[in-house]
């Protein structure tokens, strides 16, 4: 399968759906609960596939992010930065961080380029990675704890090399979908 990102054509070769964002991930003023905030990423347990997807132990890979993917992510999750629902530490402050945030996006290229290299202090069977990439910290502060995900796309470009593209997506909830047509 071929997908065109940023006038860039790319062959996709697989993809990491789902990847959680936890409370521990995100910077203070999203929290829920307690904590600093760890930076480090879980992206699945250490297995053939996950090896498969990322790389073998101590990798680093080249990833991006696109701005419209952002931006809709924002949009998507501005109804809970405006009014929140979850117990959130700060959130008497999250509507003006929601403003911040899209101005802060809206300035960034069309393309948003970082590495992420995985955690290999860690001891157990879990990966996890990490950046000091301002993308990286980018998906840190947009996110929301419990109701975020990361989807990752493993692409190869037209010149041989392996990228991974990133994208932030919100949870939908079933009270979200409102139905369908009379019987």
């Amino acid at each position: 399968m071929e997908i065109k990102l940023n006038n860039q054509e790319f062959k996709v070769i697989d993809a990491k759906e789902k990847i959680t964002i936890a409370d521990s991930f995100v910077v203070r003023q999203n929290k829920i609960g307690g904590g600093n905030g760890e930076a480090k990423l879980y992206v699945g347990n250490d297995n053939a596939e996950v090896r498969g997807f990322f790389g073998n132990t101590g990798f680093a890979i080249p990833c991006f992010l696109i701005k419209q993917d952002l931006i809709k992510y924002l949009d998507d999750t501005k109804a809970e930065y405006l009014k929140p629902e979850q117990p959130y530490i700060n959130k008497n402050i999250l509507p003006q961080l929601w403003n911040e945030r899209k101005a802060k996006i809206d300035a960034l290229p069309e393309k948003i380029e970082f590495e992420v290299v995985e955690q290999t202090q860690i001891a157990g069977p879990r990966v996890y990675v990490n950046s000091n990439d301002r993308a990286y910290k980018i998906i840190r502060e947009l996110s929301l704890p419990n109701i975020t995900y990361i989807s990752v796309v493993k692409l190869l470009d037209k010149n041989g090399n392996l990228n991974y593209y990133f994208r932030l997506l919100q949870i939908l909830l079933l009270g979200e979908y409102a139905c369908c047509s009379n019987p």
